[in-house]
């Protein structure tokens, strides 16, 4: 519950994990990417570039970028943002980005137990709102703040925690700490 902290609810992964053959593994964009050059190569990995056009052949795929080059492979992996070429690709639709109602804080924090268990994905709601945390590798939360708030309202890293502090007032003590952890300086909005 958002003003008491007390468990809703607590739910099992095994019947995915059983489904699945595998359990979740959290990962940061950072080290995912860091991950993925560890394993085939800096001259594997490429970044800044947008994928324009996807192909599927008999033997694979082919992907070309705005700069004209091309990648192929055996399979391809759709992590190219919320204007993704590949989801039209893949969903044979266009799909219009429309508000959701809410806006997004994101980020990560060092793993507090008072803040929440490091083994578990928590959440708090509330009032329309939500806060949720799961832990990540490196001894850290990733962490998120929803609110519900009208389209377009200016982005100010320096007030992130004024801001959440009041959104969040009368909420229970690990969302406060939380917000007292965050780093507006790391923290994403969308």
């Amino acid at each position: 519950m958002a003003t008491t902290g007390a468990p809703l609810t607590r739910f099992s992964m095994a019947p995915l994990v059983q489904q699945v053959g595998e359990y979740p593994c959290p990962v940061a964009r950072a080290e995912l990417q860091a991950m993925l050059i560890d394993t085939f190569g800096r001259e594997r990995v490429q970044f800044g570039k947008r994928v324009i056009q996807v192909e599927q052949t008999g033997s694979g795929v082919i992907a070309t970028f705005s700069d004209n080059t091309q990648a192929t492979g055996d399979f391809l992996i759709a992590a190219d943002g919320t204007h993704s070429v590949i989801r039209e690709y893949v969903l044979e639709q266009k799909l219009e980005r429309r508000y959701a109602g809410y806006v997004n804080w994101n980020g990560l924090v060092t793993i507090d137990e008072r803040i929440a268990p490091a083994d578990q994905w928590t959440t708090f709601v509330g009032d329309g709102k939500r806060v949720s945390l799961m832990p990540v590798s490196g001894n850290r939360f990733y962490f998120f703040f929803d609110v519900p708030l009208p389209k377009g309202l200016p982005q100010d890293r320096s007030t992130v925690k004024a801001d959440l502090t009041g959104y969040f007032q009368g909420w229970a003590e690990p969302v406060q700490q939380l917000i007292a952890a965050i780093n507006p300086d790391t923290t994403n909005r969308g």
